[in-house]
This record gives C-alpha cells, sequence and structure tokens, in this order.
C-alpha cells in the first residue's frame, strides 16, 4: 500500500513537471513572447531523470518520493529563478494599417492614435513591437514603409530636412552611427537621451523602403556595433524572418 501511494506520488510529480512546458508555451502564444527553448529544456530533463521513478516499479517507496520530490522542487524552483531573471521577449508584428490601428487603439502606445500621415504616400506599412523584459529592458518599435519611386525619392527629401544626423560616434570607442544593414542605410538621430532613447532611420534604395526605429532602454550606456544593436536591442533578427 506504501509503494502504491509513493508510485501515485511520482506519477503525479512527473505529471506537473510535465504540465510546466505546456503552459508556458500557451502563455507564450496568447501574450505573443518567443519561446526559450533554454527554460523549455529545464522541466524536459527532469521528465527525463523521472521516468525510471515512474517505470522501475520496484524501487523502494521512500526513495521513489523523495526523488520525485527534489526533481519537482527543482524544476519548479530553477525555472521560476531563470524565468524571472532571464529575459522574456515579446514580439508582435503588424502587416498592415488595420492592424496597426488596433494594436494602438487598444495599448495607447503613444498616448494618441498610431500617426500614418507623416509617412507620406506609401504602398505598404508593416510594424513591429520588441520588448525584452529582465532587470534589464529594451523596447523597441520599427516601422516599414514601401514607396513607389516618387513617393520614396520625396519621403527622403523630408527626412533630410526634418532630421539632424550624428554623423561620426558619439562617444569614445563606440560604433559609427551611420551603418548598413540588410539593405538599409541607417542613420542616427540626434538624440538629447542618446542612447538611452533614439530614433534611427534606414533607407533601402533597392527596394525603395524607409524603415523608422524608435527605441528606449534607461540601462544602456554606449553601443559599440550598431549591428548587433539593431539584432538584440530592436529585435531585428526576428523582423528579418518576417521581412524576408
Amino acid at each position: 500500500m506504501i509503494k502504491s501511494k509513493a508510485y501515485i506520488f511520482s506519477l503525479i510529480a512527473t505529471g506537473i513537471i510535465a504540465s510546466i512546458p505546456i503552459l508556458y508555451i500557451i502563455i507564450c502564444l496568447i501574450c505573443s513572447y518567443i519561446p526559450s527553448w533554454f527554460l523549455i529544456s529545464i522541466p524536459v530533463s527532469a521528465i527525463l531523470l523521472s521516468l525510471p521513478m515512474v517505470l522501475i516499479k520496484k524501487l523502494h517507496g521512500a526513495i521513489r518520493v523523495i526523488l520525485s520530490s527534489f526533481l519537482l522542487i527543482l524544476t519548479l524552483v530553477s525555472f521560476a529563478f531563470l524565468g524571472f531573471f532571464g529575459p522574456t521577449v515579446e514580439f508582435r508584428s503588424f502587416d498592415n494599417a488595420e492592424e496597426i490601428n488596433n494594436f494602438y487603439n487598444e495599448n495607447n502606445r503613444y498616448d494618441d492614435d498610431f500617426d500614418f500621415e507623416k509617412y507620406g504616400e506609401y504602398e505598404s506599412i508593416s510594424n513591429y513591437k520588441y520588448h525584452s523584459m529582465a532587470i534589464f529592458s529594451q523596447e523597441a518599435y520599427t516601422t516599414i514603409l514601401k514607396y513607389n519611386e516618387d513617393n520614396f525619392d520625396e519621403e527622403k527629401s523630408k527626412i533630410e530636412n526634418s532630421c539632424k544626423f550624428y554623423s561620426t560616434p558619439i562617444e569614445n570607442e563606440e560604433s559609427d552611427p551611420v551603418f548598413s544593414y540588410e539593405g538599409f542605410d541607417f542613420r542616427t538621430e540626434i538624440s538629447d537621451w542618446y542612447p538611452k532613447e533614439m530614433n534611427l532611420v534606414g533607407i533601402n534604395e533597392e527596394t525603395l523602403e524607409i524603415a523608422y526605429v524608435s527605441f528606449q532602454d534607461y540601462d544602456l550606456d554606449s553601443i559599440s556595433d550598431y549591428e548587433e544593436f539593431l539584432d538584440y536591442y530592436c529585435g531585428w533578427r526576428y523582423i528579418i524572418k518576417e521581412i524576408n
């Protein structure tokens, strides 16, 4: 009878461990989070380690309970600790004006509606939200617009007349704020809060596209590599998959 209860306990413990990655993936899908495969590997590894306690029926009941309890507690603590202190990445993609308008109206990102008119006469528009939530948090919004040739030249002229850009590295040993990435020639707008709050503008002469990146991270003090900055601080490693 004691062994039977110990066996049932090991089954329940294994079931709880197995539910962790399932619930985690469901939450990620609902909240548009990017699942961390490292986090998922923790309960998966624990399940593999717990299989002997389920399959070996002759295992002593006390040992079965102790090992099952240890694995369950270790998995819960490890998953909670790494989930809290590790980065949780939110990435959202909006492929047209209607999707963008719905999202910004619901979330009131700028305490106002999304300003479509400032981008002129475009053929298509897409918007991406990247938010890395951890001890150090980054948030970036990227808008990419495609134009016909005439409107593309007009928008480039507007940018030249209305924006002021850095032409040399802002601080010693920093990366050049004028750089190319994934076909876009980027420049960094002058900012009083650089690099904690900044805007970048990228122009793709081949595809007639213009990208606007709005970024904030109040713990960031310098930028040593702008390509890496776009990839890991602004979420372009995910955006590239959407636009290619």
